[in-house]
């Protein structure tokens, strides 16, 4: 009697909380001493929040999205005072988005294709190490290009919105879902991601307005419209009601003690922020739990962070309460994810509170944090902005860049540094940094000023620099393969200089087999290629995709099937970097690329597999 009584009570709070005024939060801090305030001011990041990102788990019925809105830092860069600010979306934005009912399809990605090839190929592919290609495929997953044969619109959507969570770009799902005509043919699923989404970005008054959306006969598997309800009757400051349901939720035999653990802390306003994640967490309640953290203002454990980076790296950098070092780890893990950019990163490094001691003595402090190279990041991007001579500078510059290239944070590098050398002019005494200046202002596009210091580096480099004629045409060469389409005239330079780019640098084995791969692609001129010499061997270790994959792949590209083929590139890729790859898969995939006239994939797929073979 007590449970039936119980369900029907939750029933009628239900039903009457879908008439409610906008939720009062309540404040769980208001009693923080003012030192607390005054400390906390460096720990805060500047942010805009929007409603552009979502996160999902790829099971139905054990989903959950956990939606991150692409935030910002806005930093002024003669300060390291940081405040945090959350910016409301243009109205005008959302007011310009695609009409469900006027979406244009566009040609050429996926009619060609059936439900019987893509099915098995979607249920095996995963992200792959090469950026280039992922994103390509993302771009063709989520442009609306006419359904493949034997689909219908719905099912397609469905599958595509599944394999976007699947592949962790959780931050697409909800643009995608807006602009579909099919919401209705998967209803819970789609309010699942909704609810969720309002949840990860901390909208907590449009989530508890929405969790009555769920039809009569919905699932809750896991109890999570319960434990939903719970928090919201907790923000709206209805203790009573919230302690009431959550005693029909014990009575249910809810496993989810942290779940539990976290609401008692809300309710008490624990001072012991030392919350255990040692328990297996309900997978389907992440956003719930991150919410419920960012409302007591508790510290995030970097379990969360390993489930869903995409969704919980933003949440976890703007907690002031987290561990530095996590907070650091999410951002780096957030801008490999195009969610956090460069100039918030350069904000939050100067929020790391490194004694006079630890920057003075950064050799020293390096060795301490050898596990922590977010925390050298930090320190040596710190160690560069103390600099007040212009040579002391790039000479710190040059050790930030060297490390950062030794973890594969080179990219990030060059682009976080930007303004501290964008103003920076040839002179005889900076003659040994030229290329490596070069370089960064390549790899930021500002292809002028990387003119600038190639001509000044052949023009002005010493007899005790450490570059040569090799090391300025490599630079050179990359300069004008980041600029140039593979055409005639950079097929010219590429045979003119191809001893000393090739030949003189001391290759590997492994890369003059990459070499000899692609430049039998570009170069029509065997006798050239033919004075890469690779070890003379029997067997390769390395493995070929099946003649099943080789196949579909060559038929795609006979066929036009540019998803398709994008695709079964993915999934032959599998764990292989371009390091890894047998060569002759390597000229396949290139073969095909250009058969199929992808040229722009075919141009940035060389500088991606140079710059990771180190050959420039």
């Amino acid at each position: 009697m007590i449970k039936k009584f119980l369900l029907i009570l939750l029933l009628i709070i239900s039903f009457s909380s879908l008439s409610a005024a906008e939720i009062q939060i309540i404040d769980l801090h208001s009693s923080k001493s003012a030192n607390e305030e005054n400390n906390t001011g460096k720990d805060e990041v500047i942010l805009s929040e929007n409603t552009e990102a979502t996160t999902i788990n790829l099971d139905e019925e054990d989903l959950l999205t956990e939606e991150v809105d692409i935030n910002e830092l806005n930093k002024n860069n003669d300060s390291a005072e940081i405040n945090e600010e959350t910016i409301l979306e243009n109205e005008n934005i959302e007011s310009n988005l695609v009409s469900n009912t006027n979406i244009l399809s566009v040609p050429g990605y996926w009619e060609k294709s059936n439900k019987l090839d893509l099915d098995f190929f979607f249920n095996e592919v995963k992200l792959s190490h090469s950026e280039i290609i992922n994103n390509n495929f993302i771009e063709t997953l989520t442009n609306f290009s006419d359904i493949p044969q034997m689909y219908s619109q719905s099912e397609f959507d469905y599958l595509r919105i599944n394999l976007l969570m699947k592949l962790g770009y959780k931050e697409k799902v909800q643009d995608f879902i807006k602009n579909i005509n099919t919401y209705d043919s998967y209803v819970d699923f789609y309010n699942f991601l909704q609810l969720d989404y309002y949840l990860i970005t901390n909208n907590l008054t449009e989530a508890c307005s929405f969790k009555n959306s769920f039809q009569d006969d919905y699932n809750d598997k896991n109890n999570f419209i319960l434990k939903v309800n719970i928090f919201c009757s907790f923000l709206e400051n209805k203790i009573d009601e919230a302690d009431l349901l959550n005693s029909l939720l014990i009575e249910l035999n809810d496993k989810d003690q942290i779940f539990q653990n976290l609401y008692d802390n809300l309710k008490n306003k624990s001072e012991d922020t030392n919350l255990q994640f040692n328990n297996e967490i309900e997978k389907s309640s992440f956003s719930l739990y991150s919410a419920m953290i960012r409302i007591g203002n508790l510290p995030f454990d970097e379990k969360f962070l390993e489930f869903d980076p995409s969704n919980l790296c933003i949440p976890i950098v703007l907690s002031a309460s987290t561990d530095i070092a996590l907070r650091l780890k999410a951002a780096h893990i957030g801008y490999n994810l195009g969610l956090f950019d460069a100039e918030s990163l350069s904000a939050l490094y100067q929020t790391v509170d490194f004694t006079k001691d630890e920057l003075t003595n950064w050799e020293n402090t390096l060795k301490i944090n050898t596990n922590n190279p977010e925390i050298i990041m930090a320190l040596l991007f710190q160690n560069v902005r103390i600099q007040l001579l212009e040579i002391t500078k790039l000479e710190a510059l040059q050790i930030f860049w060297q490390f950062a290239e030794n973890n594969n944070f080179e990219k990030l590098a060059y682009e976080v540094t930007k303004n501290l050398f964008i103003s920076t002019k040839p002179s005889a005494e900076l003659s040994d940094y030229a290329l490596k200046l070069a370089k960064a202002h390549i790899a930021n596009n500002n292809f002028e000023e990387s003119e600038k210091w190639i001509l000044f580096a052949k023009n002005y480099t010493t007899s005790s620099s450490e570059y040569n004629t090799e090391d300025i045409l490599n630079i050179e060469f990359l300069n004008n393969l980041y600029q140039q389409e593979i055409n005639d005239d950079f097929i010219i330079l590429l045979e003119q200089n191809f001893e000393k780019i090739f030949l003189n640098n001391g290759s590997t084995n492994i890369q003059n087999e990459l070499f000899k791969s692609i430049l039998s692609l570009i170069i029509d001129n065997n006798e050239l290629i033919d004075n890469l010499k690779i070890k003379k061997k029997v067997f390769d270790e390395r493995l070929m995709p099946s003649k099943f994959l080789i196949d579909s792949f060559n038929s795609s590209v006979d066929n036009e099937k540019i998803g398709e083929m994008i695709l079964i590139a993915m999934v032959s890729l599998n764990d292989k970097t371009w390091k890894t790859i047998h060569p002759e898969h390597l000229v396949i995939l290139l073969n095909g690329f250009i058969e199929s006239n992808q040229e722009k994939l075919f141009r940035n797929l060389l500088i991606e597999i140079f710059e990771d073979s180190k050959i420039i």
